[in-house]
């Protein structure tokens, strides 16, 4: 097995598929439902996801881009293992950018936007800016006021269109609506997500963006939750995991090298979302 400097695991990071899963939820997959609560010590999170409409996925994908419009290339499968292992040693996947505490839905319904601003901070720092924690919230009230279930994709499209809030304006877990608040509309604008390649459940798509140092959120449809992807993971000689950042607290899953925590590696490929390209160059 490939140390973790190398490609491989975290420290203590375990892989989960259709056969363990149940441990890490305290749910079989055949439960796992929008509204699940799951206990993370003791405090409960709530698997939130739910596919767009056919409308809104269409508005969403006329913000997004095509990957075949993108600009990036396939990689060969036979490449794959060398790219990982290349990205790893000059500390260049998603994970080793990040050196802030991982957002947390708490008791809320909200993953599907944690996971988009989770993923919109992390490009901040690839790009070299200031961590700026920001408010899940500001997405989800708008939207559907904050205490239902939904898709990263609607989130993603407002942060394109509107951008998202910084969370001492709107705390990530305050469920009222101050979007006509003083100061709202002119901080959205410092928090955009300027683009958004949209890989669904493809593999190939996915790769060639997480090995290009993007990331963004995703959904697992059939855990009902969207997390941050960060990279491919050598879980062992031709076995390849997927590496996240979830959104329940710093205290849940493993720590990177920086010593702040939130990820786990999972065997499965999404089934939604895709990879932030860019974030509004602001400093605050």
């Amino acid at each position: 097995m490939p140390r973790y400097e190398l490609g491989g695991l975290m420290p203590g990071e375990q892989v989960w598929d259709q056969y363990n899963v149940h441990k890490l939820l305290g749910y079989r997959l055949e439960d796992c439902r929008p509204g699940v609560s799951i206990y993370v010590e003791d405090d409960h999170r709530v698997l939130a996801h739910v596919p767009p409409t056919a409308a809104e996925y269409a508005a969403f994908v006329g913000c997004a881009t095509a990957f075949e419009d993108s600009g990036l290339e396939y990689i060969p499968d036979s490449d794959l293992v060398p790219r990982i292992q290349e990205q790893a040693e000059r500390k260049r996947r998603c994970s080793d950018y990040v050196d802030f505490l991982a957002y947390d839905q708490n008791g809320l319904p909200q993953c599907w936007s944690d996971g988009t601003v989770q993923a919109a901070d992390v490009t901040r720092r690839i790009q070299g800016l200031p961590s700026v924690r920001l408010s899940a919230s500001s997405l989800a009230v708008p939207i559907n006021g904050g205490h239902s279930g939904g898709s990263e994709y609607n989130a993603v499209r407002m942060a394109m269109q509107d951008g998202i809030v910084r969370q001492d304006l709107w705390g990530n877990n305050d469920t009222h609506n101050y979007s006509n608040q003083p100061g709202i509309k002119e901080d959205r604008t410092n928090h955009k997500i300027l683009g958004f390649i949209d890989c669904g459940s493809n593999e190939r798509k996915w790769n060639a963006c997480l090995l290009n140092t993007l990331c963004g959120p995703f959904a697992y449809n059939r855990m009902s939750h969207v997390m941050a992807m960060m990279e491919r993971v050598i879980i062992e000689a031709g076995s390849l995991g997927w590496r996240v950042r979830n959104s329940w607290k710093d205290s849940w899953g493993v720590k990177n090298w920086r010593g702040v925590g939130g990820f786990q590696t999972f065997r499965w490929c999404p089934d939604s979302g895709g990879c932030i390209t860019g974030m509004t160059q602001s400093i605050k």
